[in-house]
C-alpha cells in the first residue's frame, strides 16, 4: 500500500507480553488488543491464537474475516477463498471444507 486511508491508526501497545507466541509482531497485537479491549483480534498463527485466547481474547482468522463479509452479502466466499489463496496465504483446506458445510454449501 503506497498511501495509507485516512481511516487507519498505527499503534504501538504501552507494554508487551513477554510470554506467549515467538514472533514480536503478534505479541504486539495481542498487547495492543488486551489494552484497548478489543472486540477482536484478527490473527491466523496458531501459538498466537491460543495465546489471546488464554487472557479472554475474542479471536477470528482470514476465513472468519471472509466468512463475516459473505454474511453481510459484501463478498462471494467460495471466489474470495480462490483470491486468498492465489496470492499466497495458506488457508487450511479442513477448516474451508468445515465452513462451507457449517453454510450448507458445498466444499470449495
Amino acid at each position: 500500500m503506497a498511501t495509507a486511508p485516512p481511516w487507519l491508526e498505527i499503534r504501538a501497545p504501552a507494554h508487551v507480553i513477554e510470554h506467549g507466541p515467538r514472533g514480536r509482531g503478534e505479541r504486539e497485537a495481542i498487547s495492543l488488543a488486551q489494552e484497548l479491549h478489543a472486540d477482536l483480534l484478527l490473527v491466523d498463527d496458531n501459538a498466537a491464537r491460543k495465546a489471546a485466547a488464554s487472557l479472554g481474547i475474542a479471536i477470528t482468522g482470514t476465513l472468519g474475516v471472509l466468512t463475516r463479509a459473505a454474511d453481510g452479502g459484501l463478498i462471494d466466499l467460495r471466489s474470495a477463498v480462490v483470491r486468498v489463496r492465489a496470492v499466497g496465504l495458506f488457508l487450511s483446506d479442513d477448516l474451508v471444507e468445515q465452513t462451507f458445510r457449517s453454510r450448507g454449501e458445498r466444499s470449495a
